[in-house]
Protein backbone atom coordinates (compact mmCIF):
# COMPACT_ATOMS: atom_id res chain seq x y z
CA UNK A 1 0.00 0.00 0.00
CA UNK A 2 1.38 3.59 -0.67
CA UNK A 3 0.89 6.09 1.54
CA UNK A 4 1.62 9.34 0.52
CA UNK A 5 3.24 11.81 2.05
CA UNK A 6 1.69 15.09 3.43
CA UNK A 7 2.47 18.01 1.69
CA UNK A 8 1.89 21.62 2.37
CA UNK A 9 1.58 22.51 -2.01
CA UNK A 10 1.32 20.64 -5.17
CA UNK A 11 4.47 19.30 -5.34
CA UNK A 12 6.09 16.54 -8.30
CA UNK A 13 7.27 13.50 -6.37
CA UNK A 14 9.70 10.63 -7.51
CA UNK A 15 8.24 7.12 -6.06
CA UNK A 16 10.32 4.14 -5.95
CA UNK A 17 9.04 0.79 -4.92
CA UNK A 18 9.76 -2.90 -5.49
CA UNK A 19 6.98 -5.35 -6.67
CA UNK A 20 9.62 -8.20 -6.67
CA UNK A 21 10.67 -7.75 -2.84
CA UNK A 22 7.27 -6.60 -1.73
CA UNK A 23 8.91 -3.40 -0.68
CA UNK A 24 6.26 -0.40 -0.74
CA UNK A 25 6.64 2.84 -2.92
CA UNK A 26 8.29 5.38 -0.89
CA UNK A 27 8.95 9.23 -2.05
CA UNK A 28 12.73 10.10 -2.97
CA UNK A 29 12.88 13.50 -4.12
CA UNK A 30 10.82 16.33 -4.48
CA UNK A 31 11.63 17.14 -8.11
CA UNK A 32 9.59 20.44 -8.43
CA UNK A 33 8.42 21.69 -4.71
CA UNK A 34 5.76 24.43 -4.59
CA UNK A 35 3.11 24.88 -6.45
CA UNK A 36 4.89 24.50 -10.13
CA UNK A 37 3.37 22.55 -12.98
CA UNK A 38 5.57 19.38 -14.43
CA UNK A 39 5.83 15.92 -15.45
CA UNK A 40 7.87 12.84 -15.46
CA UNK A 41 8.13 10.91 -18.63
CA UNK A 42 10.09 7.94 -20.20
CA UNK A 43 11.46 6.43 -17.46
CA UNK A 44 14.28 4.19 -18.30
CA UNK A 45 16.09 1.45 -16.05
CA UNK A 46 19.97 1.42 -16.66
CA UNK A 47 21.59 -1.39 -14.24
CA UNK A 48 20.66 -0.19 -10.33
CA UNK A 49 20.09 3.35 -11.87
CA UNK A 50 16.42 5.00 -13.50
CA UNK A 51 16.96 7.60 -16.14
CA UNK A 52 13.87 9.92 -17.08
CA UNK A 53 12.81 13.28 -18.47
CA UNK A 54 10.75 16.20 -16.05
CA UNK A 55 9.62 19.02 -17.36
CA UNK A 56 9.74 22.12 -15.23
CA UNK A 57 9.37 26.02 -15.73
CA UNK A 58 13.03 26.27 -14.97
CA UNK A 59 14.51 23.81 -17.54
CA UNK A 60 12.15 22.55 -20.28
CA UNK A 61 12.24 19.01 -20.64
CA UNK A 62 15.87 17.22 -19.96
CA UNK A 63 17.44 14.23 -18.63
CA UNK A 64 17.38 13.46 -14.79
CA UNK A 65 18.63 10.20 -13.19
CA UNK A 66 18.17 8.40 -9.89
CA UNK A 67 19.64 5.78 -8.15
CA UNK A 68 16.68 5.80 -5.15
CA UNK A 69 18.13 8.37 -3.12
CA UNK A 70 16.95 11.56 -2.80
CA UNK A 71 20.91 12.36 -2.99
CA UNK A 72 21.39 10.44 -6.32
CA UNK A 73 18.31 12.20 -7.88
CA UNK A 74 19.31 15.48 -9.93
CA UNK A 75 18.84 16.53 -13.85
CA UNK A 76 22.06 15.14 -15.65
CA UNK A 77 22.36 17.94 -18.09
CA UNK A 78 19.96 20.73 -19.23
CA UNK A 79 20.81 20.59 -23.19
CA UNK A 80 18.93 23.57 -24.30
CA UNK A 81 20.29 25.98 -21.03
CA UNK A 82 17.05 28.03 -19.69
CA UNK A 83 13.73 27.04 -19.98
CA UNK A 84 14.14 25.82 -23.80
CA UNK A 85 13.07 21.79 -23.81
CA UNK A 86 15.40 19.15 -25.39
CA UNK A 87 12.54 17.58 -26.31
CA UNK A 88 13.31 13.91 -26.10
CA UNK A 89 12.36 10.77 -27.80
CA UNK A 90 12.36 7.76 -26.32
CA UNK A 91 15.49 6.36 -24.70
CA UNK A 92 16.87 3.20 -24.39
CA UNK A 93 19.62 1.53 -21.96
CA UNK A 94 23.08 -0.31 -22.59
CA UNK A 95 25.28 -1.42 -19.60
CA UNK A 96 26.06 1.63 -17.97
CA UNK A 97 24.55 3.64 -20.94
CA UNK A 98 21.32 5.62 -22.22
CA UNK A 99 20.16 6.82 -26.03
CA UNK A 100 17.89 9.01 -26.87
CA UNK A 101 16.71 11.46 -29.69
CA UNK A 102 17.01 15.29 -28.37
CA UNK A 103 17.23 18.46 -30.23
CA UNK A 104 20.27 20.58 -29.49
CA UNK A 105 20.17 24.28 -30.79
CA UNK A 106 23.67 23.26 -32.29
CA UNK A 107 23.52 20.38 -33.79
CA UNK A 108 19.41 19.63 -34.35
CA UNK A 109 17.89 16.37 -33.41
CA UNK A 110 20.44 13.82 -33.45
CA UNK A 111 21.58 10.54 -31.24
CA UNK A 112 22.50 11.26 -28.05
CA UNK A 113 24.23 9.13 -25.59
CA UNK A 114 24.81 9.28 -21.49
CA UNK A 115 26.75 7.77 -18.94
CA UNK A 116 24.38 9.31 -16.32
CA UNK A 117 27.37 12.48 -16.15
CA UNK A 118 27.18 16.04 -17.78
CA UNK A 119 30.17 15.54 -19.45
CA UNK A 120 29.22 11.94 -20.60
CA UNK A 121 26.05 13.31 -22.42
CA UNK A 122 26.41 14.47 -25.73
CA UNK A 123 25.48 13.84 -29.35
CA UNK A 124 26.13 10.60 -30.63
CA UNK A 125 26.72 12.13 -34.10
CA UNK A 126 25.83 14.25 -36.32
CA UNK A 127 23.93 12.28 -38.65
CA UNK A 128 21.33 14.46 -39.70
CA UNK A 129 23.65 17.75 -41.31
CA UNK A 130 22.56 21.10 -39.78
CA UNK A 131 19.03 21.36 -37.49
CA UNK A 132 16.78 20.14 -39.22
CA UNK A 133 14.88 17.42 -38.05
CA UNK A 134 15.90 13.91 -38.74
CA UNK A 135 13.01 10.95 -38.22
CA UNK A 136 14.80 8.57 -36.11
CA UNK A 137 14.02 5.15 -33.78
CA UNK A 138 16.46 4.18 -31.42
CA UNK A 139 16.17 0.79 -29.50
CA UNK A 140 18.87 -1.10 -27.56
CA UNK A 141 19.93 -5.19 -27.71
CA UNK A 142 22.64 -7.29 -27.15
CA UNK A 143 25.19 -4.35 -25.49
CA UNK A 144 24.50 -2.13 -28.78
CA UNK A 145 22.09 0.86 -29.91
CA UNK A 146 20.31 0.93 -33.38
CA UNK A 147 19.50 4.52 -34.60
CA UNK A 148 17.02 3.80 -37.37
CA UNK A 149 16.88 7.18 -39.81
CA UNK A 150 14.51 7.80 -42.35
CA UNK A 151 16.43 9.78 -44.98
CA UNK A 152 15.67 12.43 -48.21
CA UNK A 153 13.68 10.11 -50.79
CA UNK A 154 12.27 7.92 -48.54
CA UNK A 155 15.76 5.23 -47.83
CA UNK A 156 16.49 4.53 -44.90
CA UNK A 157 19.38 3.62 -42.76
CA UNK A 158 20.27 1.74 -39.89
CA UNK A 159 23.11 2.47 -37.83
Amino acid sequence: MLRAPVLSSVSLLLLVGSVASGQEAYPVKDIIPGPSHGAIQDITAEGRRAFFTVVDVDHGRELWKTDGTAAGTQLVRDIVPGNGSSSFFPMCATPGLVFFIANDPVVGWEPFRSDGSEAGTYPVGDLTPGTDMGSFGVTCAGGFAFFAQQLAGGRAELR
